[in-house]
């Protein structure tokens, strides 16, 4: 999939080495509050990010989560 750019944003798809920075919003409680998943364990992060890159390679792909990066930070903010 190709990478979607704004001024402030960054679009791509996860990572493995995403897991930690997508726990540190998984697992906060205000973060996720009306979200129908979490707080997360790490174990929960882990899986997720797992089966998340999984989906990637599906043919024909039938998910796309992607990992939206704030572009002047290069830190992942959310999904």
């Amino acid at each position: 999939m190709e990478i979607i750019r704004t001024e402030r944003l960054v679009l791509r798809e996860f990572e493995e080495a995403d897991w930690r920075a997508a726990h540190s919003y998984g697992s906060n409680p205000e973060v996720v509050r009306y979200m129908d998943w979490g707080p997360n364990t790490e174990e929960d992060t882990k899986k997720f990010i797992q089966r998340t890159i999984a989906s990637q390679k599906g043919q024909p792909r039938k998910t796309y989560t992607l990992a939206i990066v704030l572009k002047p930070e290069n830190r992942l903010i959310g999904g």
